[in-house]
């Protein structure tokens, strides 16, 4: 992975063939650095749509909720109490009850299409059943779009955020170039801008010699000449740089330590040394690295460890 840059190189850029303008050029330009993969999220949009959902599936529960309770009623208008005080429900009853426990009767009920006249006689309304299942069917199709768009929009804001060097670069591009018709424009305008090829090395440390040495790590790639100066950053040179200097950094701090505590004489001042090499520890990890806080943690105290059995080994008896 490379890093692309507007600054103007020392030595002349290779040239490449010009391609169309509009779509073609941006999506060249896209293709051909992975950190320039920037779409926006539509955040607003997405937000937008799973409300219209929401207020979809909100309409057809309180519909259904109807249907329930019109079959309340109807079962309960249909049953009659015996001398023994006994619920006798009648066949009217007995098949709606018997609908609303198998879904194979549901479906062939519903898929008659006609009014029963035992159903009619109680009030039951025309095309209940069809009405009903045509329902449910909608629920389970919105259903499914609400849930792919949420799981799908849970996805997107939890794309990472461009580099701030990738996204300037892009944004200077694109404003310069003006690629698009109309309001496509305005497509940098916004800030829910998505990386889909962020760069592994965020790090500060990488930054920094990216700023510093950056001229070591460049690659020479052919362009277009409208595209104007691009410098790209071989991201594997980089990693390598930076897994050596911090092979290094972690040796000499150790070294470091063991020397200035074999040298220490007082057990009060080997304590002090002692806390402040941690703290000059993890203040370097922390600030130099994308360690998390678990594993800023784990090295430290992996760090003291080693300076804690020093210690210990030439503490007088």
């Amino acid at each position: 992975m490379s890093r692309a840059s507007t600054e103007p190189d020392i030595e002349s850029q290779p040239t490449a063939q010009e391609y169309l303008d509009g779509f073609p050029d941006v999506s060249e330009y896209i293709g051909s650095d992975r950190e320039l993969a920037l779409f926006r999220r539509f955040d607003v949009l997405g937000a937008r749509n799973l409300l219209y959902l929401q207020a979809r599936l909100l309409v057809l529960e309180e519909v259904l909720k109807q249907y329930d309770e019109e079959d309340k009623d109807f079962i309960r208008r249909n049953c009659k109490i015996n001398a023994e005080k006994e619920i006798i429900p009648s066949e009217a009853a007995l098949e709606a009850l018997q609908i609303t426990k198998d879904w194979t009767t549901f479906v062939s009920r519903a898929e008659k299409d006609i009014r029963d006249d035992d159903f009619s006689k109680n009030g039951r309304a025309k095309d209940h059943y069809r009405k009903r299942l045509d329902t449910v069917l909608e629920i389970q199709t919105v259903l499914k779009q609400y849930q792919e768009a949420l799981i799908l929009h849970n996805k997107v804001l939890q794309l990472d955020s461009p580099g701030s060097r990738a996204l300037e670069v892009f944004k200077a591009w694109f404003n310069r170039k003006k690629p698009f018709a109309g309001k496509g424009n305005k497509l940098m305008e916004n800030d829910d801008i998505a990386a889909l090829g962020p760069s592994q090395g965020q790090d500060r440390l990488s930054k920094t010699l990216q700023k510093r040495v950056g001229w070591m790590f460049q690659e020479k790639r052919p362009v277009p000449p409208s595209w104007g100066e691009m410098v790209y950053f071989s991201e594997k040179h980089l990693t390598r740089a930076v897994q050596i200097l911090s092979v290094l950094f972690s040796a000499l701090a150790l070294t470091s330590a063991i020397i200035a505590l074999h040298y220490i004489g007082p057990t009060g001042w080997r304590f002090g040394a002692l806390g402040g090499f941690l703290l000059t520890f993890a203040l370097a990890v922390g600030t130099l690295t994308n360690a998390t806080t678990p594993e800023m943690f784990a090295a430290t105290a992996a760090f003291a460890a080693v300076l804690v059995v020093f210690i210990a080994t030439g503490l007088p008896k």
